[in-house]
């Protein structure tokens, strides 16, 4: 009796053998399908993360944060406007804007006489900073030539000392 019993174990050990090594790899199976799945996923919410980061929307309001404390309003004085183009122009420089979302980052802080001229300007040539930049430039009448009859107009008020009149 208890050998064959034994030999019914040395029977069925194989078998049980095989249908652990079964099991064993229907397990492996399933986290492998598992780990498959999850992967594709994070791939995908990577490549729509990545998507959304790319369009122009987020990176206007990403610059738009980025900018918000440096820029100062456009002044409303003719003389003054070159100088905060100039400011604009290395600011951008500095924090290396695209130059595709220039145009529509300075448009908040232009003055009400700019945003007026623009409002008549050709929208397509309106969508390139420079283009920005040397329309305000030339409707403000901008020109060498006004410096240069500014400058010969000048004089010097009673309030104010020969270093501050220079400056």
């Amino acid at each position: 009796m208890q050998r064959e019993q034994q030999r019914m174990q040395l029977e069925q050990q194989p078998k049980l053998e095989e249908k652990r090594l079964e099991e064993q790899r229907l397990q492996r199976e399933q986290q492998w399908e598992e780990l498959h799945k999850q992967r594709e996923f994070e791939e995908k919410k990577w490549r729509e993360d990545r998507a959304h980061k790319k369009s122009i929307v987020v990176k206007i309001k990403t610059w738009g944060n980025a900018l918000r404390n440096t820029i100062t309003k456009m002044p409303s004085k003719g003389i003054d406007v070159v100088s905060w183009f100039v400011s604009i122009y290395k600011l951008f420089e500095q924090l290396s804007v695209p130059a595709d979302s220039q145009a529509i980052l300075i448009r908040p802080y232009l003055s009400e006489c700019a945003k007026l001229l623009m409002s008549k300007c050709d929208p397509t040539h309106s969508a390139i900073y420079e283009n920005i930049k040397s329309f305000l430039l030339k409707e403000l009448h901008l020109s060498p030539a006004v410096y240069l009859e500014k400058f010969n107009s000048l004089t010097q008020e009673k309030s104010e000392t020969y270093t501050q009149f220079s400056t």
